[in-house]
């Protein structure tokens, strides 16, 4: 009897977790096509609607953000566009980390509320603690759609900083250029890019994990995003 209770404990356990691996994992791909022709965008989405309608951390992909204020404030300058680069593509914490301490916070709210109001909503000291936590996503949170949108301005707006912080995620692989960031915090890994060809395509794959395997949810964001782009290229 003890046997059969052992086994039948063992199956259970097994079916629920076979049931779990395949659901660690709820990906969401969003992307846009802009015309230059008709200035219009149009979007594609293939995601859970539950999780379109879930906010979600933006991540690492704030850093973006922090690199214009840095521009704005001539805190960082052309010749820093390399080590960015290679800051931006490992998200270096600690790099972002003193780089928010020389803009300084409050001038970083500022230039925020002032110049990335297309992007974010009016934001207040509140959203920025003295942990650093907004540089790793924190309690910034966005729906997917807004995320995208992020990347869809960003795309098309010409002033410098911008220009600036797109240069610092520029990406080159297979021949093909594009401007991407990843961003992971509390359950989202994120790729967004933005390709610049004579139209510009925008993508963002998001992985939602329930197991806290952040690495393998965002190099999975990764490989759909790269799987996608060299598909339409």
């Amino acid at each position: 009897m003890l046997v059969r209770y052992f086994f039948d404990m063992l199956f259970r356990i097994l079916i629920f977790y076979f049931i779990l691996i395949s659901s660690i994992y709820s990906e969401c791909i969003l992307s846009s096509f802009y015309d230059f022709n008709t200035k219009q965008w149009l979007d594609n989405f293939s995601c859970p609607e539950e999780v379109l309608k879930t906010k979600q951390s933006s991540g690492s992909h704030f850093k973006i953000f922090l690199v214009m204020s840095g521009y704005h404030y001539k805190i960082l300058d052309k010749k820093d566009i390399h080590t960015i680069q290679e800051k931006m593509l490992v998200s270096d914490n600690e790099y972002f980390v003193d780089l928010i301490k020389k803009i300084n916070k409050n001038r970083f709210i500022l230039f925020s509320n002032q110049y990335l109001k297309n992007y974010l909503y009016p934001i207040s000291e509140n959203n920025f603690p003295n942990d650093f936590s907004y540089l790793y996503g924190g309690n910034l949170k966005f729906f997917p759609k807004e995320i995208l949108d992020w990347f869809k301005k960003l795309s098309l707006d010409e002033r410098e900083f911008s220009r600036f912080a797109l240069e610092t995620i520029k990406r080159n692989e297979l021949k093909i250029t594009y401007y991407g960031k990843s961003g992971t915090w509390g359950g989202s890994a994120w790729f967004c890019g933005i390709i610049k060809t004579n139209s510009i395509n925008v993508l963002c794959v998001l992985n939602r994990y329930i197991i806290p395997n952040w690495k393998d949810a965002k190099n999975k964001s990764y490989e759909t995003f790269k799987k996608i782009t060299m598909a339409g290229n």
